[in-house]
């Protein structure tokens, strides 16, 4: 049993965490959410820290946020959820909102900026803002960036596809006039046979000039020196959302949400998102702005 003396001073500590965790409530009180910058301005996360696992095509429990948050974040981090988790727990059952039963939309446009993880904001060709919201399982979201590339875009560990016909030294018999960067797990590899053409998927080792160095996934023949033509052309159509940059097309297709407290603001659960580059991939200065959890 703790001392008089020291039952006092955790009642002290107490009081200072639960005044510091009421002005952090108080600053997000003062948040507008007028337009889809300050709305997104927020963070959409689940709660208990972790992603939620979800039928295909089913969005999981989603917690609509609030400028409270922070009071309850802190309060959970400081072990108020030990003694009192019953606030906590209340506090984000009435926060709770099914996705998949708001109404269908579509959306055509271009990103006006990328914000947080999992997180966008654009406009239509009418002006009209939209957030986006975009879960990190490609079962639920599925994102496709496509467009043109550069050859400083052929980086060491992606996956490029060509048609080639190879030697036993894995060298291709001519230039490549073609290369597309694609998205893990996209499409299987056939396996190199010398003297035939094939559809081939492998990982960018090296690259010098117009000198490329693949490594196939499977094959006696694995690995391949292949020479790119002067004028080579190079596809992208992968699935990593950091590649984002304001001015690139959007077309998505998800959920539509009006936050209770901001109903002239919209925002998109999207079931799939196509982003279209605006700017070869690999131009300088390169921008990548989204960050993204991990799969």
């Amino acid at each position: 049993m703790p001392s008089n003396r020291k039952q006092s001073s955790i009642r002290r500590r107490n009081r200072r965490a639960w005044v510091r965790g009421l002005r952090a409530g108080a600053l997000g009180m003062a948040l507008s959410f007028g337009s889809a910058d300050a709305l997104f301005a927020q963070t959409f996360v689940d709660p208990y820290g972790k992603v939620q696992q979800s039928e295909p095509g089913k969005w999981p429990t989603f917690y609509k946020p609030s400028p409270e948050d922070a009071k309850y974040d802190y309060m959970v981090a400081n072990g108020y959820c030990k003694v009192g988790g019953w606030r906590w727990t209340e506090y984000y059952k009435t926060k709770e909102m099914d996705v998949n039963i708001l109404p269908e939309a579509e959306f055509n446009g271009h990103l006006v900026t990328p914000t947080k993880a999992g997180q966008l904001a654009g406009r239509d060709d009418e002006g009209h803002a939209m957030g986006f919201i975009i879960h990190p399982l490609t079962a639920v979201s599925r994102v496709t960036v496509h467009g043109d590339g550069l050859l400083e875009a052929l980086e060491p560990g992606r996956l490029v596809r060509f048609v080639a016909n190879v030697d036993k030294q894995g060298h291709a018999s001519e230039p490549l006039s073609r290369v597309e960067l694609i998205a893990p797990g996209l499409v299987a590899s056939e396996e190199a046979v010398v003297g035939s053409n094939r559809s081939l998927v492998g990982k960018i080792v090296r690259r010098e000039g117009h000198e490329l160095s693949v490594l196939l996934e499977k094959g006696k023949i694995r690995k391949l020196s292949l020479e790119l033509t002067s004028d080579v052309r190079v596809t992208v159509n992968l699935a990593d959302i950091s590649l984002a940059a304001p001015g690139d097309g959007i077309t998505a297709r998800g959920r539509l949400w009006h936050p209770d407290d901001a109903p002239t603001t919209s925002a998109l659960f999207a079931s799939e998102l196509t982003v279209t580059l605006s700017r070869p991939l690999g131009a300088s200065p390169k921008k990548s702005l989204v960050k993204t959890a991990s799969k």
